[in-house]
């Protein structure tokens, strides 16, 4: 016969078995999709000449995806719009970078300190509705802060600005760009509306941008690059360097090359 205590390591056994079956199952996503080592974005800022000349024929030949952040009011944007929706239809991501681009820094017109909040969010918000009705796309859009300053107005209103700031962005983009930071994000310690990029690339060739882009690699996290002209206009690198770091990337499918928002979509989903 069977003692008390049997009985109950016998139950016990029976409510193990049935709490297992009844559980749900532990569920884990990968890292990255396809569970690839790392990701990169390529995203050029201000919507230049360049990057219609020189950036999309690279990206094209390498079968890449990259993010243009274009200021609507700089004049490419306007005189060469079938060549940017054409970059979209290529699988390109077009995203808001302002109208006209004002910033903090003295030798950049429009000049933000000269900006009231109105004034502001709508350099924000009819970039935005350029860009949506012009992509014929209710998606939504990314940003990236002209100069990376992440305020305006006169220096007395730039903390109080710093808030509105964010809330015009966050209206009107689901996710941002800022520079400055040098180091690969991490998906699980992700501040929206406030991505890092890799550091500054202007005048880099491809040993030094590949050696930006390594901590990534090392880390298992998310590389964003920064760059503004190719081949010519401002704080640029060459033709050459691009299209080695696209050779490069276009080598090693094992690191996820894609747009900026496509990673963040990605990594909101994963939560």
């Amino acid at each position: 016969m069977k003692t008390i205590a049997a009985y109950a390591l016998s139950f016990a056994s029976l409510c193990a078995v049935a709490s297992a079956q009844n559980s749900s199952p532990a569920v884990t996503v990968a890292r990255w999709p396809q569970d690839r080592l790392a990701a990169i974005s390529l995203t050029f800022d201000d919507g230049i000449n360049t990057h219609l000349d020189f950036v999309g024929p690279i990206l094209k030949k390498h079968h890449l995806n990259a993010t243009f952040f274009v200021a609507t009011g700089m004049g490419p944007w306007e005189k060469r719009k079938p060549e940017w929706k054409q970059l979209a239809l290529d699988g390109n991501e077009l995203a808001n970078h302002t109208v006209h681009h004002p910033c903090l820094l003295e030798q950049i017109t429009p000049h933000s300190q000269d900006y009231t909040p109105a004034m502001f969010e709508a350099e924000i918000r009819d970039a935005a509705l350029d860009l949506a009705t012009t992509l014929n796309s209710s998606r939504g859009l990314t940003f990236a802060y002209p100069c990376g300053n992440m305020s305006f107005g006169k220096p007395q209103d730039e903390v109080a600005n710093a808030a509105l700031y964010l809330c015009y962005v966050s209206e009107y983009a689901f996710a941002a760009r800022a520079v400055g930071s040098g180091a690969p994000v991490n998906p699980d310690d992700l501040n929206v509306l406030a991505v890092g990029d890799l550091g500054p690339t202007a005048g880099k060739g491809f040993p030094a941008l590949l050696a930006q882009a390594e901590p990534a690699f090392a880390s298992h996290n998310w590389g964003v690059f920064c760059f503004h002209g190719v081949g010519g206009d401002w704080l640029a690198i060459t033709p050459e360097a691009l299209d080695e770091l696209a050779a490069y990337l276009e080598r090693h499918p094992d690191i996820w090359t894609a747009p900026f928002g496509d990673v963040v979509r990605y990594m909101q989903e994963r939560k």
